[in-house]
C-alpha cells in the first residue's frame, strides 16, 4: 500500500497526538491531494476505476461547532466534483444510526444536503465507547455521482482499535453496466 500520512503534532512535547493515515493498494494511482484546512484531514486523488478524491477527516471533540462548520464548508469547495470525505467525526444523528442528534450532527446533515451529498452510512455502529456503548460517529460522504457505484459496509474486527474499520468499495459491474448504458455500448 501506499502510504498517506498527516500527524497532528502535540506543541508541549512535540510528539504526535492525533492525525489522519489512507492506505492506497498499489495497483491503484493515486497522488496526494493539496488541500487548505486546520481540520487534521488528508486528501488522496485516485485514478481507479474513474478519478475522485477520497478526503480522510478527524474531528476533535474540543472544535466548537461554528469553527467546524465553516472548516468543513471550506474544505468541501475544495475536493472537487467526486468526492469521498469520511472518518471519525464525533458527531451523532439518527439518521445514521445513533441514539440521538448533537449539534455536529445537525451541521453535517444541514451541509449534505445544501452540497447534494450522500451520506453513506446504514445504521450500523462504528464505535465502541468506553462505557462499551456502540456510537455511529464515523461516516462517509459522498458526491452524488459516486453514491451509485459505492458500497459501504462496516467490519466486525476491531484490531485493536475502539473502531470498526470502514470498507468502502465500488462493485465494477454496476459501473460498467452504467458506462454501457451511457455510452451504448
Amino acid at each position: 500500500y501506499k502510504t498517506y500520512i498527516k500527524n497532528k503534532t502535540c506543541t508541549q512535547d512535540n510528539y504526535a497526538c492525533g492525525g489522519v493515515m489512507t492506505l492506497v493498494n498499489l495497483n491503484i494511482q493515486s497522488s496526494l491531494f493539496h488541500i487548505n484546512t486546520n481540520l487534521q484531514a488528508i486528501a488522496v486523488h485516485v485514478t481507479y476505476p474513474f478519478d475522485f478524491v477520497i478526503c480522510n477527516i478527524y474531528i476533535d471533540h474540543n472544535i466548537p461547532t461554528q469553527t467546524l462548520k465553516d472548516e468543513l464548508e471550506n474544505l468541501i469547495t475544495q475536493l472537487g466534483h467526486s468526492y469521498i470525505l469520511t472518518g471519525d467525526f464525533n458527531a451523532h444523528n439518527v439518521l445514521w444510526g445513533s441514539h440521538k442528534t448533537d449539534r455536529r450532527g445537525t451541521i453535517i446533515t444541514e451541509l449534505a444536503e445544501l452540497h447534494s451529498l450522500t451520506i453513506l452510512n446504514e445504521k450500523l455502529p462504528t464505535h465502541i465507547a468506553t462505557n462499551g456503548r456502540l456510537t455511529s460517529i464515523d461516516l462517509t460522504i459522498c458526491t452524488q455521482n459516486l453514491a451509485t457505484f459505492t458500497d459501504w459496509t462496516v467490519l466486525d474486527d476491531l484490531h485493536g482499535s475502539d473502531h470498526f474499520p470502514l470498507l468502502i468499495s465500488f462493485p465494477f459491474t454496476q459501473y460498467e453496466k452504467t458506462q454501457r448504458q451511457i455510452f451504448n455500448i
